[in-house]
């Protein structure tokens, strides 16, 4: 599965041919990642003001690689990308969504 935050819907529809697409809506930021992936909720899309984060969850490691290569081949622009984890599914999306951006910036900033 791919989860989308940050992007606009014609995004997630210009990958959905990969992998399954789950398109997380700003009002589900409180939610922990096991809960959206449990229950994918059908709610109103709204773009959640962050960065373009992709995690892709039950993805088996010799895919991950080239998973994420053809996402970037389609997906122009920075991407911050992450795999579920155990510890990552017990988090709010919010909380994940602040460590991800700042593991971000922390390695863009060592280049």
């Amino acid at each position: 599965m791919i989860i989308l935050i940050g992007f606009e819907e014609n995004e997630a529809k210009a990958i959905e041919d990969i992998d399954e697409v789950y398109m997380v809506s700003a009002s589900l930021m409180d939610w922990k990642l096991s809960e959206i992936i449990s229950k994918k909720p059908n709610v109103t899309y709204l773009k959640a003001d962050t960065s373009r984060i992709v995690i892709l969850h039950g993805v088996e490691n010799r895919k991950i690689s080239p998973m994420i290569r053809e996402i970037r081949s389609r997906l122009t622009d920075h991407i911050i990308f992450a795999t579920s984890t155990p510890t990552s599914m017990k988090w709010t999306l919010k909380d994940l969504v602040k460590e991800l951006e700042e593991e971000d910036a922390y390695f863009r900033g060592r280049r």
